[in-house]
């Protein structure tokens, strides 16, 4: 049964055409159930592991809570903006999300490939 990753970022880059250029998303899980979401922008995730924490108090930043049912996944961020609920699956090694996501602010649906990258987080 996969499960997921914990020493590192899941990473989505977005070539959608409404998009002027790439964006990244990160998205970084914790055992007890919380995570964190950002979209930034060539950014690599060595550069994010600095200020890429739950307690972060960073805008750019959503907090949310994931849970996983064998290899199904669901999880709901909240920025200052709003929220978005995802729904997907966890590959069988755990290095891969495929997400599909519903924004709860503009109603706006997408469908996103993650891919594992370790990362050395700040203690």
């Amino acid at each position: 049964m996969p499960s997921l990753l914990f020493d590192g970022v899941y990473r989505g880059i977005s070539t959608a055409e409404h998009e002027s250029r790439f964006s990244v998303h990160d998205l970084r899980f914790y055992l007890d159930g919380r995570m964190v979401g950002v979209h930034t922008y060539h950014t690599y995730p060595t550069d994010v592991a600095r200020w890429l924490a739950y307690e972060s108090k960073s805008p750019l930043l959503s907090h949310g809570v994931y849970q996983v049912k064998g290899d199904r996944i669901s999880l709901s961020l909240t920025s200052s903006y709003g929220t978005v609920e995802y729904e997907g699956t966890v590959g069988p090694d755990g290095d891969t999300l495929a997400l599909v996501s519903h924004s709860l602010i503009n109603r706006h649906r997408g469908s996103y490939s993650y891919t594992f990258r370790p990362v050395r987080f700040r203690k």
